[in-house]
């Protein structure tokens, strides 16, 4: 029997010495909840579900050493990286733990042996049957205590329809026989292990599951706990290595900032632990706290989980990471506001990337373990939830990620053109009614979701131009320079133009980083010759410009009465006090001088008539200088719309 079980499976063998284990203090709620349903009889399932790196396995080693004396315990703990993930001897290595444990029991697996000398090889119905229902049947075992069996790890077993059986034949037994075990599993919520428990919930009453979360007030605190009992043992071990003293090392800063980057991710801190404490630990802390620090445990999980995405969806699974990891980036330098579609809802995206739903759902089914997507009933709603941004850093860096990188670029390219083409289509049609749909919403409400897109589509492309778009801009004046870019070509310079005054209505609600990058990180376009007499942007002009900065609150506007001086001299240099009031004012937010280099080169209509800018300063203060722009509605100075602009 021994050749059939998988060694170093069980919870005190020496090959997982030592074993992942919940620090004292931490878990407690969890631990406390799953002792409470193993006192209850009635429990017949427990189903321990959390994301990869959540501590599952380390909630199933505690549990499996606190009821090692409680209860006569079978335990095994799968893994596919030490090759522990055999489906055929799984079965075979839990009864094996039972017949270690209770004599009755290994009698009676001796005796279907001895009766049966090919029983091991055996269909696993009929080794289930044999090993875990007949030996309780007219309760021939008489060992009183509880009898619970832990399987961790059931995603790791190397087969996904095995899986699904183990699962299946657990239920059935429950249903149909009177055996006393416990079943306590934990896996990641795969979709086909979510399908098979919900057929277990569905019908057995004494089911219950409990989620490990990442993302919880617990889940964090107990992080936070864990590291300091680990940056504690760094400072004792490295003690000649760490500032004196010791307790002063790393500031409150720096450890918040560890805290934040684990958000709550066992996986992430234990990770970082062993890189501090391999080494010098004050330069591996800086390391771990620099932007995209690669981690070698977290890439070998990520890889593995990339590994299961099938090759023939993987290209619709990397245009919905790109998309998120486009508009999520954990750098500081990104532009993210409000209007951004970093929450945009997965079905809005899918129909962004042209993308059907069964694709999508398809591209997404073997990761479930490192991100959440909502069902399509809630997919108008909910977008994507990322578990942990580690697993977007590690997918944009080929170096970590190798072939199943989501390349970057080439999602950049791709999204692009879909936003584009959603405004082509609302221009071509003048309406929304015009954008084509992938995916319909189930209840009927398909002009909503066009208006959606189009919105979608008007903040995406934005975002894309004054984030990525910096091919041009020196390193030395531009942190954006360095990162990921896509050039500024006649090619992009003609779809602009295509789009026309379109591209103010897209710029509507970021008009500020939209005019900076406008100005300074593409050496100002508008109306500017490309190449081959190509001009950008020729439709920008300084009304609609203005217009759109004053309904942003991003300057002051005065209608100037008649006046037989210059009105820029009655208005804005005493009298009326429209400047003193711009300063008192809240929504008059400080801007620099780059709306009125914009406004200098911007066109107006007729195309020859420049808008004229004065500048005014109150004081000897260079700080307290204006720019007065107009009149822009003409070129009669006794009246017309006049622009405040901090310059």
């Amino acid at each position: 029997m021994l050749k059939h079980v998988l060694p170093g499976a069980r919870y005190n063998s020496l090959a997982r010495d030592p074993p992942p284990r919940c620090l004292p203090g931490t878990r407690v709620r969890i631990l406390e909840d799953i002792d409470a349903r193993i006192c209850d009889k009635d429990t017949r399932i427990i189903w321990l579900k959390g994301p990869a790196g959540s501590g599952k396995s380390a909630i199933m080693q505690t549990l499996a050493e606190v009821q090692s004396s409680r209860t006569i315990l079978a335990t095994l703990f799968l893994s596919r990286d030490h090759e522990r993930n055999d489906p055929k001897k799984i079965l075979i290595s839990l009864a094996y733990s039972f017949a270690i444990l209770d004599p009755t029991y290994c009698q009676l697996v001796e005796e279907r042996i001895a009766l049966d000398p090919d029983f091991l090889s055996l269909c696993m119905d009929e080794q289930f049957k044999c090993l875990f229902v007949e030996p309780f049947m007219h309760h021939i075992v008489q060992d009183t205590r509880r009898w619970v069996i832990i399987l961790d790890g059931l995603d790791e077993c190397r087969d996904e329809a095995d899986q699904c059986r183990i699962v299946d034949l657990i239920r059935n037994s429950v249903l149909h026989s009177q055996s006393p075990l416990l079943w306590i599993i934990s896996s990641r919520p795969d979709a086909h292990i979510v399908a098979s428990f919900s057929r277990v919930k569905d019908c057995v009453t004494g089911f219950w599951e409990q989620e490990v979360p990442i993302d919880s007030l617990d889940a964090s605190e107990d992080v936070n706990r864990y590291l300091h009992v680990e940056l504690a043992k760094i400072r004792e071990l490295h003690c000649d290595s760490v500032p004196a003293p010791p307790s002063s090392w790393p500031s409150d800063e720096e450890f918040l900032q560890l805290s934040q980057l684990s958000s709550g991710f066992f996986c992430f801190a234990s990770s970082a632990m062993k890189h501090v404490a391999s080494a010098n630990p004050l330069s591996r802390l800086q390391h771990i706290l620099s932007p995209k620090c690669p981690l070698a445990p977290l890439d070998l999980m990520y890889n593995q989980i990339m590994s299961r995405v099938p090759s023939d969806v993987l290209p619709n699974a990397k245009a919905i990471l790109g998309f998120y990891a486009l508009h999520r980036p954990s750098s500081p330098i990104y532009h993210s506001s409000p209007n951004d579609n970093q929450d945009v809802g997965f079905l809005t995206l899918c129909n962004i990337l042209q993308m059907q739903k069964y694709s999508a759902y398809a591209a997404l089914r073997q990761l479930s373990s490192v991100l959440i997507s909502p069902s399509p009933m809630e997919a108008k709603d909910l977008g994507i939830e990322i578990i942990h941004p580690s697993f977007l850093q590690f997918l944009g860096d080929p170096a970590r990620s190798g072939f199943r990188n989501v390349e970057l670029a080439q999602q950049l390219e791709r999204l692009w053109n879909c936003y584009l083409r959603i405004l082509r289509q609302h221009k071509k049609a003048k309406s929304h009614s015009g954008i084509d749909l992938y995916w319909s919403p189930h209840d009927g409400t398909s002009s909503e979701l066009q208006r959606v897109l189009l919105c979608a589509a008007q903040r995406g492309l934005i975002s894309l131009l004054i984030n990525y778009s910096h091919h041009d801009c020196p390193r030395h004046s531009c942190p954006k320079a360095a990162g990921l870019q896509f050039k500024y070509s006649d090619r992009i310079a003609s779809e602009l133009d295509e789009l026309g005054t379109m591209v103010l209505d897209c710029a509507e609600f970021d008009i500020e980083p939209f005019v900076e990058w406008l100005t300074r990180h593409t050496g100002l376009y508008i109306g500017r010759t490309i190449s081959h007499e190509r001009k950008s942007l020729q439709d920008l002009n300084t009304e609609r410009l203005l217009g759109k900065m004053y309904a942003q609150q991003r300057c002051l506007r005065v209608v100037s009465p008649n006046a037989a001086s210059d009105p820029r001299t009655s208005l804005f240099l005493g009298k009326p006090g429209i400047l003193e009031s711009a300063e008192n004012n809240d929504n008059f937010q400080k801007n620099s001088n780059t709306l009125v280099e914009l406004i200098t080169t911007c066109k107006s209509k007729p195309d020859s008539f420049r808008i004229p800018v004065t500048l005014i300063r109150l004081s000897n203060n260079l700080s307290d200088q204006r720019a007065v722009v107009g009149p822009v509605n003409g070129d009669d100075a006794s009246g017309g719309m006049y622009y405040v602009v901090p310059y």
